[in-house]
């Protein structure tokens, strides 16, 4: 409690700031108090989840916003379902009318807000909490494509389209300072920074103008070189946080064997440079396999998922990673690609089930 007094007294000189402040105790912004219902463990019965949420809500009087399960949908889908968590929402609503709920989304994972709203989550809540959204230097071109992405999401299922969207935004003080701004013009409700006070107290605070995007009309292929800081020529990937730089390696890599792994990374091309009547195009990356401890010997690679005329597409055949501690570059050519960007990406590379770690330097995109 006392290091909790401690931290909400260092927030009061910071009462003005457009932004708020995200920790473990909760988010604050102003004289506002926002709070996230996030039980010991995850509830396996309706009746203990119910009882939590009116426990939870009753005990916090002045929390009139609560998220609603953070970081659910980064949990096995057999488990954390898309419906599961309408039921949850659906609950929470029961439990605390007096409240307002957030379906809490990590990661910007426009898929799993795509099949909830399929199983019934329009009305179950009150305001998206995007939280949090990882930022790195250059990320601006992929926050400003945030809100009308999900907007549009949101009125294809015929759920209020204008409903409030907060965001909290994490990453470095120099990435921050790109991206609070950034997400000041472009109209979110509430931002928060997982930072701490005396960088929060350096940010700018007022609005940035809006990136345009290139022209590419003279293009024929687009791409982004993976770096420490990404170099991005009209290709994006959406969370450079997916394949952090390592030092040792000296190349970006694409953690398998983290605890918790990350199997995918998505992409994001400029608007229009694959026009809808251009279905023919070429995906190309570089990449190389890492040894494991006992060598070579486990399969590794990858598979693509794209937008295409059928919804989402997947080659049938992977990509095997040669074993030999060398770049090697592989092309998927598609004949039915169809990018809309209506789930936050255009493709994605997917490495679930390989034995190893990757390392990824160049993807890009010819049509």
């Amino acid at each position: 409690m006392k290091a909790l007094l401690l931290f909400l007294a260092t927030l009061a000189p910071l009462a003005a700031s457009p932004y708020g402040i995200s920790g473990s105790a909760g988010k604050e912004h102003g004289d506002e108090t926002f709070g996230v219902l996030r039980p010991p463990a995850l509830p396996q019965d309706d009746a203990t989840w119910s009882d939590f949420v009116t426990t939870a809500t009753t005990a916090k009087k002045d929390v009139t916003h609560w998220d609603a399960l953070d970081s659910f949908n980064l949990g096995p889908r057999r488990q954390n379902s898309p419906f599961r968590y309408v039921e949850l929402l659906t609950l929470a609503r029961k439990a605390a009318p007096q409240a307002s709920i957030g379906f809490s989304l990590a990661n910007y994972d426009l898929e799993f807000l795509d099949d909830a709203l399929r199983e019934g989550a329009g009305g179950q809540f009150d305001y998206i909490s995007l939280s949090p959204f990882p930022c790195s230097e250059g990320c601006g071109f992929v926050l400003a494509s945030v809100l009308p992405t999900l907007r549009k999401l949101l009125a294809t299922h015929g759920t209020d389209s204008e409903i409030p969207v907060h965001i909290t935004l994490s990453g470095g003080e120099a990435a921050l300072a790109e991206a609070a701004p950034l997400a000041l013009a472009l109209g979110f409700t509430q931002i928060f920074l997982e930072t701490d006070p005396a960088t929060l107290a350096k940010l700018p605070t007022g609005p940035a103008s809006i990136p345009t995007s290139p022209d590419l009309s003279g293009n024929d292929t687009v791409r982004v070189t993976l770096g420490e800081t990404n170099k991005s020529d009209g290709l994006h990937q959406v969370l450079p946080s997916d394949t952090p730089w390592d030092e040792k390696l000296e190349a970006n890599r694409l953690h398998l064997t983290a605890n918790p792994p990350v199997f995918r990374t998505t992409f994001l091309t400029a608007p229009g440079f694959v026009s809808p009547g251009n279905s023919e195009i070429e995906i190309t990356v570089t990449a190389k396999r890492i040894p494991s401890e006992g060598g070579q010997e486990n399969p590794t690679g990858f598979n693509l998922t794209y937008e295409s005329t059928y919804g989402t597409n997947s080659p049938k055949i992977w990509w095997g990673v040669a074993g030999d501690n060398k770049w090697h570059t592989h092309t998927w050519t598609l004949a039915d690609a169809k990018f809309t960007g209506k789930l936050g990406w255009n493709f994605l590379l997917d490495a679930s089930g390989a034995g190893n770690d990757v390392l990824i330097k160049e993807v890009s995109v010819k049509r």
